[in-house]
């Protein structure tokens, strides 16, 4: 394990010997702070990320207990997009989680909530690139290179930059990964603003595993190593690239519109399912490959708008056209049995003769969603919005073996919301969203894995309140309900819909400065997963579904000492509460709670800004297990330290 003082003196080197290359570029000193810091930016404790730093609830993949990577609500800037992988750091400015009255005021909402990408961009005049480089976790070494440049008439502006990495991760698992994207801006006039989106990222890596069970039981926690068999391995290529417009065509006449390709492709994917045995001393291993994962999508919105006043309201009509043309493509082979290691001294078997390829399994998207909406704001103190969308969505899976299969699926949809400022400082809200979700495809560990599942409607009903305590710190409280059908794995090891789940609960946040020197993000989230239908009637499944924690908990505190003007220090604190690891709710890992402190050290190097990030993470190295809707078990991996600087030019 790395001491303080070797990372302290390792980042430095690092970063000195990155200052000479980078110093020839720069032009002049930025106005812009040193540093990602996800606390300033969060409005609520619902989830902020900007970089490296994270803070609140949720998080990009999972909101309420339900997985956005599967279900797709996500939004640039507020426009429909589907991504195909997670969209690299130097392209975004922040990624915002948006529930409650910030989902309320979204075009085109999302029941299980949304998670809202912000692009990178270069304030007027600037002229600036930093160096940012150092260890994060896991004894991962990175370095980050990006800049801004913007004319003085602001008419041409570009921010973007290129971060390359060893990559380790918390499982001993590790390899390189390399992506550069950049965003350029043009105004050709003051009524219209063009951006253009490109990032291409080059990543390659020890094949993922992960744990399993082979009975109804919690396993002994393994050291930590990887497990995988050592011939595993991973190349993934991603590309996003895009086209964004804001036009003013005339006096209450505004058309925004988005263009998005997204291509992600894995050659091959390799993956080790670990079985831990009862024995707590043993795993049975089973190699799954994956000779070709492909996965692309193309995406639009154009969204016109019509806003004019009436007396002592504002009106805003608006018509959009939203669609999509997503193809994936995967090739896999039948599981192989590997054979049984010894956890505490694994040795693993040749490699073995695999099965031929299965052949090419497709599965083609096509969605077209027409949208109508309305929204008032009444004596500047009523919000009233309206919107329906009519949705035709077209899914043809075409098997290895056999013939393709075509489902059309049309829909109408809505969403309502209601936002009353009470007073100046006391905010009342409600909302209702009926829309259309993905359910993803199987998992590797099951008998149908890599098998699309249908589409699935969802509805969401929110109400609740906002506080501004003071102008700086504010409270809110809300109720949510929501229900859809799902998707797990039976008794018999088929990943498919096994009912519907209703997510009733509670969430509140306390976010914003306490003092001068004291800003916090606390938030807490308490709900009733429950599942019903035929399986549950029959009592071939419990009504609690797998791998959903019933309750979350933040605290995450950020302090200036007026003895250190120079040191920012914050602490963090998460929990949830433990999850049912099987159909049948017989066992499951307990809830754990995780801690981290940090500190920031701004200065000047050499007359430029520079800031020292250091950061302790799962302070008290549990490695608690946690259980997803496959049954499978992920581990956190034991206390991590990262310590990073960055210099401004």
């Amino acid at each position: 394990m790395l001491s303080l003082s070797r990372i302290v003196a390792v980042v430095t080197a690092v970063g000195a010997s990155a200052l000479p290359c980078t110093f020839a570029l720069a032009q002049t000193a930025s106005s812009s702070g040193t540093g990602d810091n996800a606390a300033l930016r969060a409005r609520d404790a619902f989830g902020e990320r900007v970089g490296q730093e994270q803070v609140g609830l949720y998080n990009e993949n999972q909101v309420r207990g339900f997985d956005l990577a599967t279900t797709g609500a996500y939004r640039l800037e507020g426009r429909y997009f589907l991504r195909e992988f997670a969209l690299p750091d130097v392209i975004l400015d922040g990624v915002s989680v948006k529930v409650g009255v910030n989902a309320a005021r979204q075009n085109y909402p999302s029941p299980s909530g949304v998670v809202d990408y912000r692009l990178r961009k270069a304030a007027p005049g600037a002229r600036t690139w930093n160096v940012h480089s150092g260890i994060k976790e896991s004894e991962a070494l990175f370095t980050e290179i990006n800049g801004a440049y913007a004319d003085s008439n602001e008419r041409f502006s570009i921010a973007g930059g290129a971060i390359a990495t060893r990559t380790r991760f918390s499982n001993e698992t590790g390899g390189y990964s390399v992506n550069a994207g950049a965003v350029p801006q043009w105004r050709p006039s003051d009524d219209v603003r063009v951006r253009g989106i490109f990032s291409l990222e080059h990543a390659g890596y020890n094949g993922d595993f992960i744990f399993s069970t082979q009975g109804r039981y919690i396993p002994a926690k393994p050291e930590t190593r990887n497990f995988g068999v050592p011939w595993a391995d991973v190349t993934r290529r991603s590309i996003n690239t895009g086209l964004l417009v804001d036009a003013d065509l005339a006096p209450g006449w505004t058309l925004n519109t988005i263009v998005y390709y997204a291509d992600t492709l894995r050659t091959p994917s390799e993956f080790t399912n670990v079985a831990l045995r009862p024995d707590n001393r043993t795993a049975a291993l089973t190699f799954i490959r994956t000779d070709r994962s492909k996965g692309r999508s193309l995406t639009g919105e154009a969204t016109l708008q019509r806003t004019f006043d009436g007396g002592s309201a504002t009106h805003v009509l608006s018509t959009a056209i939203r669609g999509r043309l997503s193809r994936a493509l995967s090739i896999s082979r039948t599981p192989v049995s590997v054979g049984i290691i010894d956890l505490q001294n694994p040795m693993y078997p040749a490699e073995p003769v695999l099965p031929p390829a299965l052949g090419e399994l497709n599965s083609d998207v096509d969605q077209a969603i027409v949208s109508a909406g309305y929204s008032g704001t009444y004596f500047d103190r009523l919000e009233m919005k309206l919107g329906l969308h009519h949705s035709t969505y077209t899914k043809t899976v075409s098997p290895p073996v056999g013939a393709a299969t075509a489902r059309t699926d049309k829909k109408l949809l809505y969403d309502a919301s209601l936002i009353f400022g009470v007073t100046d400082t006391t905010t009342l809200f409600a909302n209702i969203v009926r829309g259309v979700e993905e359910s993803g495809t199987a998992p590797q560990n099951a008998v149908n894995r890599f098998n699309v599942l249908p589409p699935v409607v969802s509805r969401e009903i929110e109400f609740g309140a906002r506080q501004e305590i003071t102008p700086d710190l504010a409270f809110s409280l809300s109720g949510f309900d929501t229900t859809k059908l799902t998707a797990g794995l039976t008794p018999a090891g088929v990943f498919d819909l096994v009912g519907k789940v209703g997510h009733r609960g509670i969430e509140g946040s306390l976010t914003g400065k306490v003092a001068e020197a004291t800003s916090v993000v606390v938030g807490v989230m308490a709900m009733d997963p429950e599942l019903s239908g035929a399986l549950v009637d029959a009592g071939v499944v419990s009504t609690r579904p797998v791998g959903v924690s019933s309750s979350l908990a933040f605290a995450g505190v950020d302090h200036k000492f007026a003895s250190l003007p120079d040191w920012a220090f914050d602490a963090r604190m998460s929990w949830q509460a433990g999850r049912a690891a099987d159909p049948s709710n017989t066992y499951g890992p307990k809830g754990f709670i995780m801690m981290s402190f940090g500190a920031r050290y701004n200065f000047l190097w050499s007359g430029q800004r520079a800031q020292l990030r250091l950061l302790t993470s799962n302070l008290f190295g549990g490695r608690p297990f946690v259980v997803g809707p496959s049954g499978l078990f992920n581990q956190y991996g034991p206390a991590t330290y990262r310590a990073t600087l960055r210099v401004t030019f």
